[in-house]
């Protein structure tokens, strides 16, 4: 019997280090339900929960196009728990992200809380800078709004005249689906201006552009007035472009040749310093 004793001793010890144990994981189980239950208690508040929207920036974009985008974000809960509209932890980032890809109108927006239940929405709206037109033919062609980095934001109605300037193409980016909103003409921006200031060259020496119709490898044709082209490279240095451009329009050999025929078919500027001509 005496044998025993050691034994005996080490199972009350196990017995009752595993009661102590299941007693701190009861405690702390137990502290952890309080905590999330008043915590939660607390999230639900209605005073402390985002319950209106206020706009600023708006013209296009009105306060119920905002007001949408806010209820499907800060719909739900948290792990089910806690609220998403609370003041204090709603999905401030994820929030910012779907404004602006819901909304393409917008191009900045900043988001914060008034008085505990007030979203207020800052934003500015992009600028239409240019058209995107989806077909080359005049009587079937849908147009859309560009900004100045080259981003379809929204349905362009029909203007008269020369409201905008127009480009052809294909988009270089499409929203997921192929979507025409939130696309891009050009995937650089920074291309994009380049050929916008080439443009804006073209009509400061009086031609007049009219639209451009994006081709294969990087080529392009600028349709002047009266129905010329200006053919050039986008993997040539724009201002190279432009440089060689204004040195054939300011040559004597092409002032003589315009003012005998006045009506400029084409000027091709692929070849370098090498820039051919013809007139109609």
């Amino acid at each position: 019997m005496m044998a025993l004793k050691p034994s005996l001793h080490r199972e009350e010890y196990i017995r009752r280090k595993k009661i102590t144990r299941n007693i701190r994981v009861f405690i702390f189980a137990l502290t952890l339900l309080t905590i999330v239950s008043l915590s939660s208690f607390v999230a639900h508040r209605h005073n402390i929960q985002i319950r209106e929207v206020r706009l600023t920036g708006g013209v296009l974009v009105t306060e119920s196009d905002v007001q949408k985008v806010v209820d499907t974000v800060l719909s739900g809960k948290y792990f089910y728990i806690y609220p998403r509209n609370n003041a204090f932890i709603y999905p401030h980032d994820e929030l910012v992200a779907e404004l602006k890809h819901g909304l393409q109108r917008i191009d900045t927006v900043s988001v914060g809380v008034e008085d505990f239940h007030i979203l207020t929405v800052v934003i500015t709206e992009r600028k239409p800078s240019a058209l995107w037109c989806d077909d080359g033919n005049p009587d079937m062609e849908k147009c859309y709004f560009m900004d100045d980095t080259s981003t379809v934001f929204a349905d362009a109605p029909v203007f008269s005249g020369d409201a905008y300037f127009k480009y052809y193409g294909s988009l270089s980016t499409t929203t997921a689906g192929g979507g025409v909103i939130g696309g891009r003409y050009m995937a650089s921006s920074t291309q994009f201006t380049d050929i916008s200031a080439f443009v804006s060259s073209v009509l400061a020496v009086g031609l007049r552009p009219q639209y451009l119709l994006q081709k294969d490898g990087g080529e392009y044709s600028l349709v002047i007035h009266n129905g010329g082209h200006i053919y050039f490279d986008t993997r040539e240095s724009l201002s190279k472009v432009t440089q060689n451009m204004n040195i054939l329009l300011n040559s004597d050999a092409y002032r003589k040749a315009v003012s005998a025929t006045s009506t400029l078919d084409y000027i091709d500027l692929r070849f370098g310093n090498k820039v051919y001509y013809k007139l109609k």
